[in-house]
C-alpha cells in the first residue's frame, strides 16, 4: 500500500482502515473505485479520504510525475472549482464520518469516468505478455501506459471536466448536508455535549450512522426529531424556565447553539451562510462560554406515550415528539425514562442520559406499532412505582378506563402533565383534574402550544 498522491501521515492511514472498518460508505467507495482500478483501488481511495479528513497535508513528491497523480491531480482542479468543496473539506477535517461520506460521493464519481478496460488476468504495472503467477488470483487492474493514456485525455479535454463538475456539484452539496444531518443527529444522542468529543470509532455510533444511510424510514424518523428538538429549545417558555445555565464569556466554537447574535445575522443571510459555516465547524466562530447557576433539573421525568390504534394518524410525529421531550429532559440534568402503553404498559428506556439509551430508544421506538385499544390503569400502576417527585407527560388521543382511586394516589406527589391530541371527546375527566391545569387540548403535534408546553414539562427550574 503506497501513496499515490497525498503524502499521508500513519495516523490518517489508521484513520482510514478504521473507517473501513466501521462505516458502510468507506467499503462502497473502495468497492467502487477496485472495479475501475483493481488494486489501486484502495490506495486511491485512502488518498480521496485523506483529502478531507486531512486537508492541509501536502502532495507526495515521489508521485510526481505519475499517471495516477495527474489523474488526481486533474481532479483535485474541478474540485477546487465547486463553492461546496471548501465547506465539505472544513466539515471533514478531523472527522472520519463527514470524510467517509464525501469519499463515497467523489468515489462514485471517479469510478465513474471513462476508464479504460482492464485486461482480466492483468495486475496493475505488469506487462500484457506477464501472467499472474500460479494459485495468486490478482484484481484487474491498468497499466502505467493506459493510466498515462487517460491522463492525456482528461487533461486536453475541457469537456471533460465541465461534465466532472457538472455531475457531482448537485451531490457534494448533498453531502454536506448530510454531513450536517448525520453531526445533529449525534448531537441530539449525545446531548448537550455536542459532537466534538464523540468516539467516531465506537462501533454505536458507527451502527446509528450506517442505519440512518440505510434506512429511510429512520432518516425521517431523525428530521422530525431534530425539528421538535428545535422548537423545544427555543421556546419562550424554556427560555424564561430554564434559569440554570447563563453565558458568561466569549469564545470560539463550533456549536451551531452557542453563536452570539452577530454570527448568527452572518449565517441567516444567504451571501454569507456558506462561509459562516466553514467558520463555525472549523472553529472559528465566536460563541457563549457557559456556566451552571444555581439547580441542576428538579427531578426524574418519565414520558408516556399511547400507542393504541388510533394513533395510526399521528404515530410518526407523536413518536417523534416524545423522543424530543424525552430527549430536551435529559439534556435539562433530569433523570428520564420512557413508555408505551395500550390495553398494557411496557417501559422502553430508562437513564436516556447516555448515548447508548438513547439510541436504543431510538430502535425500539422505530419497532413499535400503534394497535389496540386504550387502559390507563396499567400505566398507573407503572407511575405508582416511579419516586415521589417524578413528573410524568402523558401523550395520548383518546380517553379509556380508569380507576380514579389509584390515579389519585399515583399523583398524589407526583406532577402529571396531560398533553391530549383530538377534541374535547378525547380527554379523560379523572387525568385532567388530577393535573391540576397542567393539561392541554390540541389538534395537533405541530401548535406552537404544545412545544411550550412540553417545554415547561421538560424543563429544568
Amino acid at each position: 500500500m503506497q501513496n499515490v498522491r497525498l503524502d499521508l501521515d500513519s495516523l490518517t492511514k489508521a484513520k482510514y482502515e478504521r473507517g473501513r472498518k466501521y462505516y458502510t460508505a468507506l467499503e462502497r467507495a473502495e468497492m467502487a473505485l477496485e472495479s475501475r482500478l483493481g488494486e489501486n483501488g484502495h490506495d486511491v481511495c485512502r488518498d480521496v479520504f485523506g483529502a478531507v479528513y486531512a486537508p492541509n497535508t501536502g502532495v507526495d513528491a515521489e508521485t510526481d510525475g505519475t499517471p495516477m497523480r495527474r489523474i488526481l491531480d486533474w481532479a483535485t482542479t474541478q474540485l477546487a472549482q465547486l463553492p461546496d468543496w471548501a465547506e465539505l473539506q472544513a466539515q471533514g477535517q478531523g472527522s472520519i464520518i463527514t470524510a467517509s461520506l464525501a469519499t463515497e460521493v467523489l468515489a462514485e464519481y471517479l469510478a465513474g469516468l471513462e476508464w479504460p478496460s482492464p485486461s482480466p488476468d492483468q495486475k496493475p504495472d505488469q506487462k500484457p505478455d506477464q501472467k499472474a503467477g500460479k494459485g495468486s488470483k490478482p484484481k484487474p487492474g491498468l497499466t502505467q501506459e493506459q493510466l498515462a493514456a487517460f491522463a492525456d485525455s482528461l487533461e486536453s479535454d475541457p469537456l471533460a471536466g465541465a461534465l466532472f463538475q457538472g455531475g457531482i456539484s448537485g451531490k457534494i452539496a448533498e453531502a454536506v448536508e448530510e454531513a450536517e444531518e448525520t453531526n445533529k443527529m449525534l448531537a441530539m444522542c449525545y446531548g448537550m455535549q455536542g459532537t466534538e468529543n464523540i468516539d467516531t470509532e465506537d462501533e454505536t455510533v458507527a451502527e446509528l450512522v450506517n442505519q440512518k444511510r440505510n434506512s429511510r424510514a429512520l432518516n425521517e424518523f431523525l428530521k422530525h426529531i431534530g425539528r421538535f428538538m428545535d422548537a423545544l429549545k427555543t421556546s419562550p417558555v424554556r427560555q424564561r424556565v430554564r434559569g440554570n445555565v447563563m453565558p458568561y464569556d466569549i469564545s470560539t466554537t463550533r456549536d451551531f447553539r452557542r453563536l452570539v447574535p452577530s454570527e448568527l445575522a452572518m449565517l441567516a443571510h444567504p451571501a454569507t451562510r456558506a462561509m459562516q459555516t466553514v467558520r463555525v465547524v472549523s472553529g472559528q466562530a465566536l460563541g457563549w462560554q457557559m456556566a451552571d447557576m444555581g439547580s441542576k433539573g428538579r427531578g426524574p421525568m418519565h414520558v408516556a406515550l399511547d400507542v393504541s390504534a388510533s394513533m395510526q394518524i399521528v404515530e410518526v410525529e407523536a413518536k417523534a415528539f416524545a423522543v424530543a421531550a424525552a430527549f430536551s429532559a435529559a439534556d435539562n440534568n433530569r433523570p428520564v425514562s420512557f413508555s408505551v402503553f395500550t390495553t398494557e404498559s411496557r417501559n422502553i428506556a430508562d437513564n436516556l442520559e447516555t448515548p447508548e439509551n438513547r439510541v436504543k430508544l431510538l430502535q425500539d421506538i422505530m419497532r413499535i406499532r400503534c394497535s389496540g385499544g386504550t387502559n390507563f390503569c396499567p400505566l398507573i400502576n407503572r407511575i405508582q412505582k416511579l419516586e415521589s417527585s417524578a413528573d410524568v407527560l402523558l401523550i395520548s388521543d383518546g380517553d379509556g378506563h380508569i380507576i380514579p382511586s389509584d390515579a389519585e394516589s399515583a399523583f398524589s406527589n407526583r406532577a402529571l402533565h396531560y398533553l391530549v391530541i383530538g377534541d374535547s371527546s378525547s380527554m379523560n375527566n379523572t387525568l385532567r383534574t388530577l393535573s391540576e391545569g397542567r393539561t392541554l387540548l390540541a389538534s395537533s403535534l405541530a401548535e406552537g402550544s404544545v412545544t411550550d408546553f412540553a417545554s415547561n414539562a421538560t424543563a429544568a427550574r
